[in-house]
């Protein structure tokens, strides 16, 4: 179905304007997973990504003992993620393997040199470490904070693995991760394979939290794939990315109590089958004087990472946590309301055909604001009797549900 247009591009030129206003570099690079500190092997080429105002003629890797032009290849999923922001996208794939440039150290630091069609220069820093190097060193800084899943009880070193002699269950240690995902615990929770893919930036005051403690150890629950590598945020997931480093669900934690001096848990609850023992959880692994950062929806369409099922008030999210002192409840800029606005409207108008699509998106606000909607939507306008039936399920006012006791 495609996209409406004259909503996509008002929604672009917002993007830009506001990013402009914000000191937005006119180009942004970096290699995936994450921008600083990767996690490579042997085989794997570099790869990455460059947004642009204008079009890129090259990108460059210059690190000691190396400097060679990349491949320029089409990246779809960065011209989807990044088509609100700027207007060019590629990315990119090294001719040598990434340890070619990590060399027999551990690391190596360079700069990527972007050109664009205009002759403007770009030099965007790096710094690259083994997979395994950083992957080890922050496995052993969090090892003596996990414990069993099951009974909280104290793990002991087994071959490839941490056993639990009290459940008589070993929990497999990979050189990516520790896996507390067994197949009891993924039955009851409905954990699925799924392609999509969780991946944001921290909020600003994340940052401001994590810098107040710089030797203490945060929980990211529920991390989705990090592009950037913090040596003290240990990622929880339920899906192996390269960034994550336990595999476990948020109802039942694989740590000792009072473990962490922060936890972070964004757009995570609405997503597990039992919030209020996911909340619980993350309250039991705070230290005294631990801060908690959680966000989580109230108006959003659907989005299953594999599932969706509860959105919140502010005071449905105070409420998961009646043990803790809250400080402060705020909407952040990317939880706008006009987010909210904006991506119902988008996501209904793609649920349209021509010609309903075109009608909807070249309605004024005010006659959309005028629609009758009470008991229902006017039934006699054709964009709202044909709404797909998978776009009224993701965008719906409410659900209702009739059931038969067993």
């Amino acid at each position: 179905m495609p996209a409406p247009r004259p909503l996509l591009k008002a929604w672009r030129a917002a993007n830009r304007a506001w990013l402009v206003a914000r000191g937005q570099p006119p180009v942004t690079a970096h290699f995936d997973h994450p921008f600083s500190g990767g996690f490579f092997d042997a085989a794997l080429k570099l790869r990455g990504l460059v947004s642009s105002s204008r079009p890129v003629r090259s990108v460059a890797i210059i690190a000691p003992g190396m400097a060679e032009n990349t491949h320029l290849v089409r990246r779809e999923d960065v011209e989807e993620v990044m088509a609100g922001r700027y207007r060019h996208h590629t990315g990119f794939e090294s001719v040598s393997p990434a340890m070619r440039l990590i060399g027999d150290g551990d690391r190596a630091e360079g700069h990527l040199a972007v050109v664009t069609d205009d002759g403007h220069r770009h030099e965007q820093p790096f710094e690259l470490m083994t997979w395994r190097v950083q992957k080890l060193a922050k496995f052993h800084r969090f090892r003596p904070l996990l414990a069993c899943p099951a009974c909280q009880g104290k793990l002991v070193d087994a071959a490839a693995a941490l056993r639990c002699p009290a459940c008589a269950v070993d929990y497999p240690v990979t050189p990516n991760s520790v896996g507390f995902l067994t197949q009891a615990m993924e039955r009851k929770y409905d954990i699925e394979a799924t392609d999509n893919v969780s991946a944001w930036e921290y909020d600003p005051k994340i940052m401001e939290i994590v810098g107040q403690y710089p030797g203490g150890l945060f929980l990211d629950c529920g991390a989705g794939l990090r592009r950037k590598f913090l040596s003290n945020v240990i990622n929880l997931e339920i899906v192996d990315y390269s960034s994550t480093d336990v595999l476990g669900v948020g109802e039942h934690l694989p740590f000792s109590a009072d473990s962490f001096e922060g936890v972070v848990s964004v757009g995570v609850l609405e997503h597990v089958k039992d919030p209020f023992r996911c909340a619980r959880e993350i309250t039991r692994v705070l230290k005294p004087g631990g801060a908690l950062f959680c966000a989580v929806p109230f108006i959003q369409p659907l989005h299953a990472y594999p599932h969706h099922y509860y959105n919140m008030t502010a005071q449905g999210l105070a409420n998961l946590f009646p043990d803790l002192d809250i400080r402060e409840q705020f909407v952040p800029p990317t939880l706008h309301p006009l987010k909210a606005v904006q991506w119902v409207v988008y996501e209904y108008a793609r649920g349209l055909a021509q010609p309903q699509q075109r009608q909807f998106v070249n309605m004024r606000i005010q006659e959309l604001i005028d629609l009758p909607l009470m008991p229902a939507p006017a039934a006699d306008q054709p964009f709202v009797t044909a709404l797909h039936p998978d776009k009224l399920n993701e965008l719906a006012s409410g659900t209702c549900l009739v059931a038969v006791k067993r």
